[in-house]
């Protein structure tokens, strides 16, 4: 995740904040295989080979599970605004 910035008034440090803690949270109830996926590639910033390498998986297999992930977290996401 990007780094708030530190020129940011108080009140959109806290909506940062809130933003973060809500993405967080719908990342958690990701089952563990699209969490780490997308959480290498997404939040870490590994590519999709780096990635794959490290779940010993194929690209394809993580490129789908980092599309699931992400398309599940909108769906919780959505669900709480």
């Amino acid at each position: 995740m990007e780094a708030i910035s530190p020129a940011a008034s108080p009140l959109s440090y806290a909506d940062q904040a809130r933003l973060r803690d809500r993405v967080l949270a719908a990342l958690d109830t990701l089952p563990a295989s699209q969490r780490q996926a997308v959480a290498l590639h997404q939040l870490l910033e590994y590519s999709l080979k780096e990635t794959s390498s490290l779940m010993a998986k194929t690209p394809s297999s993580v490129a789908s599970l980092i599309h699931r992930g992400l398309r599940n977290m909108a769906r919780t996401l959505g669900s709480r605004a």
